[in-house]
């Protein structure tokens, strides 16, 4: 349900992986269970204070509720680095899982255009 569907060239893959390490507008999350890892959790910032969040789940992990569990702690990661922060979701229009998993963690949905539909969380100062 990626924006960009297509196949993944490894060593394409790889490079992007090493750059994105190294990026600092970027931060990659790696969640795992004792089973081994499940889920990537990835904040790019946009124009600060807005970050754009991407998560991915292993096949293997969906349905169990590990995508929700892996998601709460990535944002509550990512507030304690950025209290002003405001995370932002692009979910394609036909993705209802992914919608109903970025709802559940409190995020609104702001807009819909085209295929995709965006929401957005702002963490209220305590």
């Amino acid at each position: 349900m990626s924006r960009n569907s297509a196949p993944l060239d490894e060593s394409a893959h790889v490079a992007w992986f090493a750059r994105a390490l190294q990026d600092p507008q970027r931060s990659l999350l790696i969640a795992e269970t004792a089973y081994g890892t499940f889920a990537m959790v990835r904040f790019d910032v946009l124009v600060p204070p807005e970050w754009e969040i991407s998560i991915v789940l292993a096949p293997e992990a969906r349905g169990q509720g590990l995508g929700r569990s892996a998601l709460a702690a990535a944002v509550d990661y990512f507030f304690k680095l950025h209290a002003d922060g405001r995370v932002l979701a692009s979910v394609k229009n036909d993705n209802t899982i992914s919608q109903r998993l970025f709802l559940s963690q409190g995020f609104k949905e702001s807009s819909c255009q085209n295929d995709m539909k965006t929401y957005s969380l702002i963490r209220q100062q305590r």
